[in-house]
């Protein structure tokens, strides 16, 4: 079974060190992922906040599959792979970084982080 995560960075500049860090984070939610039977053709996304100690805050559908069994799997998904690791060495005391993950079934792909910004759409399904 071949799985999808999207991954949108919210944010338009970030050290080289944190485009691995953010294919870290997919591998991991993308491990703990139980897709739900039945669902080849469902996609959601979700967002959430990482904290300078990579802990996941605010984790919200913000385009549901229109299943909850789908939309529950994602969440749990991102919970389940959390903590991430620190970003110490990319966030100063108190900043934090949002991003979006898209959930559908085909391929693997992270956004380019450099062409992201605070307006970046993460693709929908047509």
């Amino acid at each position: 079974m071949v799985m999808c995560l999207v991954l949108t960075l919210l944010f338009a500049a970030q050290p080289a060190d944190y485009n691995e860090y953010l294919a870290h984070v997919r591998k991991r939610v993308e491990a703990t992922w139980k897709y739900p039977a039945k669902s080849d053709d469902l996609q959601a996304t979700v967002k959430f906040t990482l904290d300078r100690a990579g802990r996941v805050t605010e984790l919200t559908i913000t385009t549901s599959s229109g299943r909850k069994n789908f939309d529950d799997s994602v969440l749990e998904a991102v919970r389940g792979a959390t903590p991430f690791g620190s970003l110490i060495t990319v966030l100063k005391k108190s900043e934090t970084r949002e991003v979006e993950l898209s959930f559908k079934r085909k391929s693997v792909v992270i956004e380019d982080p450099k062409a992201a910004s605070p307006s970046t759409a993460v693709p929908k399904k047509p």
